[in-house]
């Protein structure tokens, strides 16, 4: 197996759920942020990606958990920074990716996407059943942060931009038994409300 880092980005401000934190949203009794970190226990490191490293240990009881904290390098460039951020801090030639706000990440998914590393690539990205492509949840190279330094000194910010200035192989999901739902995100309250009521059939 490649030697291989975890991030997890949380720095977003949650503007379109009412300023809420959506790492802090609650899924069955448990953060979405300790619900990813645990199934992200078979990495020998795991990054949090955020700008606010005390609220998040003691909102999510994560001192028992292998979590190393990571302060954004920039601000106001989105999860742009938290990636960036996350490839120059990992000590490992790959870091896979996920946004805090996709508590139904499963560790055999992520094991999957794992599989499919090779040094002909510089990222491996998760494409659903629906057609949609998901940069956040993917595999990078740790020599892709310097396309990611550059991009954002331009302030080209659309993680789609720099993906085309890099060798992606992107991976889809529909021949294999991994449902559209894992990669459900949250970006609004009605995401969240239509969520709660997906998984009511689904956990």
């Amino acid at each position: 197996m490649h030697h291989i880092s975890a991030a997890i980005l949380a720095g977003g401000k949650g503007r379109r759920i009412g300023g809420a934190n959506k790492a802090l949203l609650q899924l069955k009794g448990e953060s979405f942020l300790r619900r990813i970190t645990c199934q992200l226990q078979q990495f020998d490191e795991i990054i949090l990606s955020t700008g606010d490293e005390q609220t998040y240990r003691e909102a999510n009881n994560l001192n028992n958990l292998n979590i190393t904290v990571v302060k954004d390098h920039y601000k106001n460039c989105g999860p742009m920074s938290g990636l960036y951020s996350s490839l120059k801090a990992c000590h490992s030639d790959w870091l896979f990716v996920a946004c805090c706000d996709m508590p139904l990440l499963s560790k055999e998914l992520v094991d999957y996407l794992i599989s499919h590393i090779s040094t002909d690539y510089n990222a491996f990205i998760a494409v659903t059943r629906d057609g949609r492509t998901h940069p956040y949840c993917g595999i990078y190279n740790k020599c892709s942060a310097d396309i990611f330094k550059k991009n954002i000194h331009t302030n080209h910010l659309r993680i789609m931009d720099i993906l085309s200035h890099l060798k992606v192989m992107t991976i889809p999901l529909n021949h294999t038994v991994y449902p559209d739902i894992l990669l459900s995100n949250i970006n609004t309250e009605d995401d969240y409300i239509n969520l709660m009521r997906k998984i009511d059939g689904y956990l």
